[in-house]
């Protein structure tokens, strides 16, 4: 959870390579807004700290990683020092968690989950390492 106010929730593949906690998962932010609202999104996100050093790549080999994510996804990629992070907003002004809203970010959730991992997993086979581990 960050913040006083806002959530968010981590997801990741436990035991199985890359994917690790905080550095390497889907995330499902729920963000207060200034009107009461909330903002929904989902995302991919790993930290490029993770990428150069746990997974020894470049940053030629993170560039590579996002253009690759960029082809396969109809979503914004945040890029900074920090993250590399696709993320699709689900609502960007919602008043209640009701059944819609549910089935919205479940739906969208799945779609990432099924678009980032098998590419995410090739991309580190690929680059030396072991999706087995």
């Amino acid at each position: 959870m960050g913040g006083s106010s806002e959530r968010w929730y981590c997801m990741w593949h436990l035991d199985r390579f890359p994917w690790a906690n905080t550095k390497f998962n889907y995330v499902l932010h729920v963000t207060p807004r200034n009107d009461g609202s909330f903002r929904v999104r989902v995302n991919f996100e790993t930290r490029k700290h993770y990428l150069r050093q746990t997974l020894g790549y470049s940053d030629d080999d993170i560039d590579e990683l996002k253009n690759l994510l960029e082809s396969n996804l109809e979503c914004e990629i945040q890029d900074n020092n920090t993250f590399l992070r696709p993320r699709e907003i689900v609502d960007n002004s919602v008043r209640s968690f009701d059944d819609e809203l549910v089935d919205a970010t479940a739906n969208a959730l799945k779609k990432m989950i099924e678009t980032v991992t098998e590419r995410v997993e090739q991309f580190a086979e690929s680059h030396g390492q072991d999706a087995d581990n």
